[in-house]
């Protein structure tokens, strides 16, 4: 099986990434991770939907990859959903994409540039359901996301974006990661792991070493069973 796995950072997977031979493919950007019996190309293409757009669309046109798993950490909108908590993201949004119109916020698609069903989107989202159906996986609790270039800190801001994009976590890569994999038709699955409340700003109520190691155990997990199944 040939795996993928898409990260923004190496800082965010690098206990997995420590446990495997690292052979570097292109410095900072694409390593191979080799063990006994797994064998995953790494890509670490940087923070945002740019470079993440970009080198997926490089590497998934030129290789057949059977998996892509986006891992990473993120924030999320609600008290509700603990820091360390484990997140199977199926569902993706881009708030800032659109339109402001005589005070109003119109998204692409209620202004008319995009079709609410314009391939890959589906009612005007990014939904992914040709994921592995591991039991890892079914375990997770399941989540929806918004993918972002700014992360907001304004009150006012951030509660006209939980209000017209109501969503469970936020990351700067998910909606990049699903927009490619559908469109290259691989099957894919995003992982992310809250380290912080969306909003914020003060990293002394951030706990990254907790999101991490929580996001390693589960990429391990996952990993053992894909192994028992080949």
């Amino acid at each position: 099986m040939k795996i993928l796995l898409v990260s923004a950072t190496r800082f965010e997977v690098e206990p997995l990434a420590a446990r495997f031979e690292n052979i570097a493919l292109i410095p900072s950007i694409l390593h191979k991770l080799r063990n006994d019996y797994l064998e995953i190309d790494l890509l670490t293409p940087g923070i945002g939907m740019v470079q993440t757009a970009f080198y997926l669309g490089k590497y998934l046109a030129h290789s057949d990859y059977d998996l892509a798993i986006n891992a990473g950490i993120c924030g999320t909108y609600s008290k509700d959903i603990p820091i360390g908590s484990v997140i199977h993201v199926t569902e993706e949004c881009i708030p800032e994409a659109g339109v402001e119109e005589d005070g109003r916020f119109l998204s692409l698609f209620e202004a008319g540039l995009l079709d609410f069903d314009e391939f890959p989107f589906d009612q005007g989202k990014l939904i992914n359901l040709n994921y592995p159906k591991m039991t890892r996986l079914i375990q997770l609790k399941t989540g929806t996301g918004n993918t972002v270039n700014t992360m907001l800190t304004d009150p006012g801001k951030l509660r006209q974006l939980k209000t017209l994009f109501p969503a469970d976590v936020e990351s700067m890569e998910g909606a990049a990661f699903f927009w490619a994999c559908q469109v290259e038709g691989v099957v894919c699955t995003q992982i992310r792991a809250v380290s912080n409340l969306v909003g914020e700003r003060d990293k002394a109520k951030w706990d990254l070493k907790l999101a991490i190691k929580r996001l390693d155990e589960v990429l391990m997990a996952v990993l053992d069973e894909l192994f028992k199944e080949i």
